[in-house]
């Protein structure tokens, strides 16, 4: 998974300032199919092992969803 998102971000082109054309260190682009697919996968993941089993996901969400 980390490494199809990372295959598909890209920085983002700083458009206006000193910086302008130049690649941004703090925003990025993610293609939206790697993006689907990755949230696909970690959902895949998380149906079958979730973070903490103990807790009733069903009662939580009813009263505090």
């Amino acid at each position: 998974i980390f490494k199809l998102v990372l295959e598909n971000t890209k920085p983002e082109k700083i458009a206006t300032g000193e910086n302008a054309g130049k690649q941004s260190k703090a925003k990025y682009i993610l293609d939206e199919k790697a993006k689907i697919e990755a949230r696909s996968r970690v959902k895949t993941l998380l149906d079958r092992f979730p973070v903490y089993p103990e807790l009733d996901l069903e009662l939580l969400l009813k009263y505090f969803g």
